[in-house]
């Protein structure tokens, strides 16, 4: 089962939100992975993050970094890379994430 994330753009309160503009969804050895995008002149004014993995913050923790990023791979991989020093345990994890977003977006 994925679970959402609770991050929620600026001001988006707790009523439920319209459909996302973008969907990002792989299934990977380790667990599903479904990234939800509104993109706005170019840049992601807002995003959520489903998994079912065991560990999902690591991989729920991208969706809070790329608000307010542009939607372009190289940026959207800097981030997801970045998480590496919040969560080093779970290398490998984020930078099959990150490459893969990097390719879906191209």
């Amino acid at each position: 089962m994925l679970r959402p994330s609770p991050v929620r753009a600026a001001g988006s309160g707790t009523s439920a939100a319209p459909a996302f503009s973008h969907l990002l969804d792989e299934r990977f050895r380790w667990g599903g992975v479904e990234l939800h995008f509104d993109v706005e002149k170019g840049h992601i004014t807002r995003a959520q993050a489903f998994t079912d993995s065991l560990n999902p913050a690591p991989l729920e923790a991208p969706a809070a970094r790329l608000v307010g990023c542009q939607y372009r791979a190289e940026v959207l991989q800097q981030q997801c890379e970045a998480l590496v020093g919040d969560f080093p345990e779970q290398e490998a994890e984020l930078k099959e994430l990150s490459a893969w977003i990097a390719g879906a977006v191209r």
